[in-house]
């Protein structure tokens, strides 16, 4: 799987699925090759035009979850991140442009 696909403009496969958890514990957070179009979407339909608002660069916590993670940290059984039907939050809206 690259992570540096591009799903839209200014967002990667790979800031959809990482995860400093999964890093840590050796946790496959790779997305079904399914749900890629959905993440698409997500990029293109939600944070190209969040991205766009604000006008500046930014980083979602998360688009993709895995179910081993999910499980490991936690998460709801009927986490919608396992099926790729959210973004997470974006913590703090802060410009990002010097990582871009």
């Amino acid at each position: 799987m690259d992570r540096n696909e591009k799903l839209s403009e200014h967002f990667t496969l790979g800031e959809l699925m990482r995860s400093e958890i999964a890093e840590r514990k050796g946790i496959d957070n790779n997305p079904p090759q399914d749900l890629i179009p959905k993440l698409r979407r997500i990029c293109e339909k939600v944070l190209e035009p969040i991205r766009k608002y604000y006008g500046w660069p930014f980083r979602p916590n998360s688009g993709y979850r895995s179910p081993e993670l999910n499980k490991k940290i936690g998460g709801s059984k009927k986490s919608q991140h396992c099926l790729a039907d959210v973004t997470g939050d974006f913590g703090q809206a802060k410009n990002t442009a010097s990582s871009h």
